[in-house]
């Protein structure tokens, strides 16, 4: 994933440094929270905590992603992707775009038995919600579970 890395920071994505800023306490945090746990009550808009909760979400784990990225697996390791056949947003151009790459730096970086790499043409981003994706990667699993002698 260094194209993604690489992409964060060409988007200026330190600019989420502000939030961390904003938010260094567990109380600063809970206090965020609280506010948004109690805007139902008092129906509140709480669109500006839930952003700098995103923001601070976004931020740490580009910096865990910075940390901690290894392009070597260590595990044999089953990736599922959903791929857009006709992307017609920016969104999915990018995320075509990366699944690509990040298999061609898988191929690059490991042997063809440390990984699976499947593709799921036109598939939600959360692929497990259509009952036919969720059941093939459930399949898959048992099979990568059987193939390492573990099922």
């Amino acid at each position: 994933m260094p194209h993604l890395l690489e992409y964060y920071e060409t988007r200026g994505f330190d600019k989420f440094k502000n939030v961390n800023k904003k938010i260094n306490t567990n109380e600063k945090l809970h206090k965020i929270l609280d506010i948004i746990k109690n805007s139902i009550k008092k129906n509140m808009n709480v669109n500006k905590e839930i952003w700098t909760i995103y923001e601070l979400m976004a931020y740490k784990s580009y910096l865990d992603l910075k940390k901690y990225y290894d392009k070597k697996l260590y595990v044999p390791t089953l990736f599922f992707r959903a791929y857009s056949s006709n992307p017609t947003k920016k969104h999915y151009k990018l995320t075509n775009k990366f699944a690509l790459l990040e298999k061609i730096d898988l191929e690059k970086n490991n042997g063809a038995n440390m990984f699976k790499y499947d593709v799921i043409l036109d598939a939600n981003h959360y692929m497990w919600i259509n009952q036919y994706d969720s059941d093939m990667i459930i399949n898959e699993i048992n099979h990568m579970l059987s193939d390492l002698g573990i099922n």
